[in-house]
């Protein structure tokens, strides 16, 4: 989600001209790819959203879903404790990768909005500075029209030292929340549900680690940028449990896990080495 120097990616790496990193469908990968490499010790948290429009309507991360026609605050939570400059970016996206609604800036300065190969995304402009090594960045998302479907937030946040170069910067991995909307009835595993992928970017063989989930039967399958089926398992899970994928000669990319129960799914990024 977010490239950040004190040089060339400093306003944002769809305005410098690197294009979508925020790990999501369709993107050109994250901040790792060029910033030192993911970080155990930098995090993404969120997203959270509030609706706009019907103050006392619920929270969406609440319940889950989202009004059509409504408009939200965002906020995306970036941590390290050791750094205190970020930058981010985050895009909106349907599950065939199509962005959904329209991403504007909020509260948080300096923020804006572009458009990279048709999808559109929400990044830094300038360095944002955090608290306490926390950085809680704001921004307005338009739903869409209804019987849209479940959107899913991509975002990646990137701590920075600020000596100018990409040595020494630590980049959250890529995280995803979906919300569905509440006028159709979607095939999407409920967002209690929590599913990471360990290492991620990985080499050799990863993890997918399910918490809170519903017990039953979960089907994982990994698909290339091609959509050639790379791996396919299927196990009983408890509320927790774990998938191990060997990964042993693929080519370094991105890739992604479709995770399936009973009809719903989701949808995971994962970056070979």
């Amino acid at each position: 989600m977010a490239y950040l120097t004190l040089s060339s990616n400093v306003t944002g790496p769809a305005h410098a001209g690197t294009g979508n990193m925020t790990g999501a469908p369709g993107s050109s990968g994250t901040c790792a790819s060029c910033h030192s490499g993911a970080s155990v010790n930098t995090f993404a948290f969120g997203f959270d959203m509030v609706d706009i429009t019907n103050p006392g309507a619920p929270v969406a991360v609440t319940n889950g879903k989202y009004q059509p026609g409504h408009k939200y605050k965002v906020t995306l939570t970036g941590q390290n404790s050791a750094l205190n400059k970020f930058g981010f970016q985050a895009t909106a996206l349907d599950a065939g990768g199509v962005s959904m609604g329209d991403l504007k800036p909020g509260a948080t300065a300096p923020v804006d909005d572009h458009t990279v190969g048709g999808t559109e995304v929400i990044e830094h402009t300038g360095i944002l500075t955090g608290s306490g090594g926390t950085v809680q960045i704001e921004f307005n998302w338009d739903a869409p029209a209804a019987n849209e479907g479940p959107v899913t937030f991509y975002g990646v946040v990137n701590a920075v030292n600020g000596d100018g170069s990409i040595s020494g910067d630590k980049t959250s991995s890529t995280l995803q929340r979906t919300y569905n909307d509440q006028t159709v009835s979607v095939a999407d595993l409920p967002a209690s549900t929590g599913i990471t992928i360990f290492p991620n970017p990985a080499s050799g063989q990863f993890t997918l680690r399910f918490e809170n989930a519903v017990p039953g039967t979960y089907a994982v399958s990994i698909f290339d940028l091609n959509g050639r089926k790379l791996h396919a398992d299927q196990a009983a899970m408890g509320q927790t449990g774990t998938i191990q994928v060997q990964a042993s000669g693929w080519a370094s990319g991105m890739y992604f896990a479709h995770i399936v129960k009973d009809g719903a799914q989701r949808i995971l990024p994962i970056i070979i080495k």
